[in-house]
């Protein structure tokens, strides 16, 4: 335990003070324990003071000298006897007895002194005072045994003079006005007391309450850190248990492609494959994402040409008639010592968010790659819907989409961007994002190259892109379902079907696909 009151909080214990019984007792522990090391000092300072006023007794009292060495060889005695008492583990009581044991003791030497100088008229009193202020200060606790001990002093000093010293009027009006010293003296140290016990009363329970809130908050804090971990090892053993079958059935689509199935059989494969794709594609996300919360993620940095990448995953965007992305710096081969496959995650999830909050038909992507000799700056910049500004701070935060409207209209995990910025992060760079709502959002990556050069340029697998271009075809195929199909003409039952999904939107096998048909989002 700290001896300092305002950084003392008693004896530490297993269990948390909730009643004010338990933290009073805690208080009560302290007390003795500042007590016992504040009256060390007391007692030492004492047996010092003592013999250092032998000086003034030879300047001042030389005639009496005989009497006053032989009070205070009786004095330092007493005072020697009280040391050694402390050297014991004591309880509060017998520590409140030595205090006041202190206080009255050598007061009575005094007395014994003003006595043998004249009484009631000897200066000698102010040792009275001088013994009560240095208790008082020393030593501020248990103001009724700095009353007992005053109160003893005054009794004695009083009918002792009284008894055996002058009883003429200027003895009797030294007498009146010591006392008013005297007594005011001890009535000031005595509020001190008492208003120091209470302080450090309240300031010891706000302490205690502070000290049991604190590990009630770290408790908290710890098992919110085990929760944390057991849902990473959950999303790790799930996504796990889930990706080995959807790889087998990815693996089962596609060799039924490759079986020359009949026209309707093969839109039903080719409908089970992207969505597989998909399937597969998410788990492997949260995979990764379970790997950078637990710390468990590596790169596989090489030196690869970052805008041959960009190139590849912008085509599997921009397949179409109609050119939808505007690429610029990416003529050159660009050097950067990074890990390909997170490289192209963090591309891929950046544009399919930016086509996915865009118009189906009307959407266009630029971007913008520019190098120096130390670090390269990608922009990718879209013509979407916007963030609106008080969604940009969280934009990045795992499982967070945008609030209002969007979150009914897009659909959306809220990992693909919380993924990007850990990859950039564990890659040394930075990511920010700009965005005017209705206008577009601008997506600025910074990187550092690694010292890479382009004589250290290796080849990059295309392991991923054919599983991000089957997602990919997942989103298109959604998103042009989107569009309004042309009015049937003739009069058939139509069938109402309300699915974000473009393939669960499609007519069931058997049926009649001319009897049915979409709505645009929001105009049903």
């Amino acid at each position: 335990m700290e001896q300092e009151p305002s950084r003392s909080l008693g004896p530490e214990s297993g269990g948390q003070a909730s009643s004010e019984t338990s933290g009073s007792e805690s208080y009560d522990e302290w007390c003795r324990r500042f007590a016992a090391e504040r009256l060390k000092v007391l007692y030492y300072l004492g047996l010092i003071a003592n013999p250092v006023f032998i000086g003034a007794d030879v300047l001042l009292y030389r005639s009496h000298l005989q009497e006053l060495l032989l009070i205070r060889a009786v004095l330092e005695a007493g005072l020697l006897i009280g040391f050694v008492a402390l050297r014991q583990q004591l309880s509060v009581l017998r520590l409140q007895l030595l205090l006041v044991f202190w206080v009255v003791f050598p007061n009575i030497c005094v007395v014994h002194m003003t006595m043998v100088l004249g009484g009631f008229t000897s200066s000698y009193y102010n040792g009275l005072n001088l013994i009560f202020l240095a208790a008082a200060v020393i030593v501020p606790v248990s103001w009724t045994s700095h009353l007992a001990a005053q109160a003893a002093t005054m009794t004695y000093y009083y009918s002792a003079n009284f008894a055996f010293g002058s009883s003429s009027p200027a003895a009797l009006n030294a007498a009146i006005e010591n006392s008013f010293f005297l007594v005011w003296t001890c009535v000031a140290l005595l509020f001190s007391v008492a208003m120091y016990e209470r302080l450090q009363r309240a300031e010891f329970q706000a302490r205690l309450s502070e000290r049991h809130a604190r590990e009630q908050l770290e408790t908290s804090h710890r098992k919110l850190l085990e929760l944390d971990r057991l849902k990473t090892e959950f999303f790790a053993n799930i996504s796990h248990e889930l990706r080995t079958p959807l790889t087998l059935s990815l693996g089962a689509y596609k060799t039924l492609l490759k079986l020359s199935p009949s026209p309707e059989c093969r839109e039903l494969i080719q409908s089970g494959l992207r969505n597989t794709a998909r399937l597969l594609f998410l788990i492997n996300e949260l995979l990764d994402l379970a790997k950078f919360e637990s710390g468990r993620a590596e790169l596989k940095k090489r030196c690869i040409d970052l805008a041959a990448i960009v190139r590849g995953i912008a085509a599997n965007f921009d397949s179409g008639a109609r050119r939808r992305i505007h690429s610029r710096g990416m003529e050159q081969p660009v050097a950067i010592a990074a890990d390909p496959l997170q490289m192209k995650k963090v591309l891929y999830n950046l544009l399919s968010n930016a086509f996915k909050f865009s118009d189906p038909e009307e959407g266009q992507v630029w971007m913008r790659l520019r190098a120096n000799e130390d670090r390269i700056e990608l922009e990718i910049e879209d013509n979407g819907i916007g963030i609106p500004h008080n969604q940009l701070e969280r934009i990045f935060d795992r499982f967070t989409q945008v609030e209002g409207s969007a979150t009914r209209r897009y659909e959306g995990t809220g990992i693909g961007l919380a993924l990007v910025k850990e990859i950039v992060d564990l890659h040394g760079g930075r990511i920010a994002v700009e965005s005017k709502l209705g206008q577009g959002s601008t997506f600025t990556i910074t990187l550092p190259r690694g010292g890479a050069s382009l004589a250290d340029l290796v080849a990059v697998e295309d392991e991923e892109v054919p599983l991000l271009s089957l997602v990919h075809e997942t989103r298109e195929k959604r998103d042009r379902a989107m569009v309004p199909s042309p009015a049937s003409t003739g009069r058939l039952p139509l069938v109402l079907v309300t699915e974000d999904n473009a393939d669960m939107r499609a007519p069931a096998p058997g049926s009649d696909p001319h009897g049915c048909h979409d709505a645009p989002d929001e105009r049903v």
